[in-house]
């Protein structure tokens, strides 16, 4: 080989060399910074007159609902399954970083299907 030859291969090791650790430190960096996901759960629990839920973020509650919001009445959920799914529709806002009122129609939607004698 001749010495043009091994200059650049010497150089093109150089190079990929710098690429390797420039990649690293790149990620290295971006792993760093990037929070890691929030984790959330639903808890559905009885109340006095009825059902309510609250949602916990990384064991913090972010949602305490004993009543069935969106609804002009400040009364419980009736059931279970109600305050359940109004808390997974809910849950499922959050996680996807939306708005995580929910509206009359989804309420009412949620009643209907989970309380067939209604409420």
């Amino acid at each position: 080989m001749n010495m043009t030859m091994m200059n650049i291969k010497s150089g093109r090791k150089k190079w990929g060399i710098l690429f390797v650790l420039s990649l690293f430190s790149f990620s290295l960096i971006y792993y760093r910074t990037t929070p890691p996901p929030k984790r959330a759960e639903l808890e559905v629990f009885e109340t006095a007159d009825g059902w309510g839920y609250q949602i916990r973020v990384d064991s913090k509650v972010l949602i305490y609902q004993p009543t069935i919001p969106a609804l002009s009445s400040n009364r419980s959920f009736p059931n279970e399954d109600s305050a359940r799914e109004t808390g997974l529709l809910v849950m499922k806002k959050v996680k996807a970083g939306k708005e995580f009122s929910v509206t009359e129609e989804e309420v009412n939607r949620i009643l209907a299907q989970t309380c067939p004698s209604g409420i």
